[in-house]
């Protein structure tokens, strides 16, 4: 097993510092190159004051094991939210369309509903999880007004487009 050196120790200091710093203006946001210097020990003196330890500058076993732990709590808290790919990891020219019947065909017509509120000529749809004709023009008319092939097929282009789409209707109220 191969042994940390001093400086990818001192590397994680800094950054499980930095993590801190972005949620505690308190604790001044280091460097990380692995040198132990005078903004790492402010930053850690920092760490220390805030998680009640002796403020001693010095990344002690006790420190050490409180900073990991904040950190770990850090990132549990304020990490985005996991992502879920829906759009397969296929060859290319994989496409959804008409007659297919699965559950990413109901992700795409629940898409296209939300996106009614922008797309007015967008026909409403039963989220049935059937590729559709009224899902199939929706697709198509989508695809002529983002300047893509309209087609009526969902492929990555039109997947990427219509979740660009969703996410940006959706950007300002999410948050």
């Amino acid at each position: 097993m191969e042994h940390s050196t001093q400086r990818d120790a001192i590397r994680n200091i800094q950054r499980y510092l930095r993590q801190l710093s972005y949620t505690d203006s308190s604790i001044p946001s280091p460097p990380i190159d692995g040198i132990f210097d005078d903004v790492t020990r402010n930053s850690l003196t920092s760490f220390q004051r805030s998680a009640s330890l002796p403020q001693s500058g010095v990344a002690d076993r006790e420190t050490f094991s409180r900073l990991y732990e904040a950190y770990l709590a850090s990132l549990a808290l304020y990490s985005p939210p996991l992502s879920l790919n829906l759009f397969p990891r296929t060859p290319d020219g994989y496409s959804v369309s008409a007659g297919d019947e699965f559950f990413l065909v109901g992700i795409i017509q629940l898409l296209l509903n939300e996106l009614r509120i922008i797309y007015d000529s967008f026909i409403p749809l039963v989220i049935s999880g059937i590729f559709d004709e009224a899902t199939e023009a929706n697709i198509s008319d989508f695809q002529s007004k983002n300047g893509l092939a309209a087609n009526g097929r969902v492929d990555k282009a039109t997947w990427d487009s219509l979740v660009r789409a969703y996410n940006n209707y959706t950007a300002d109220y999410v948050r």
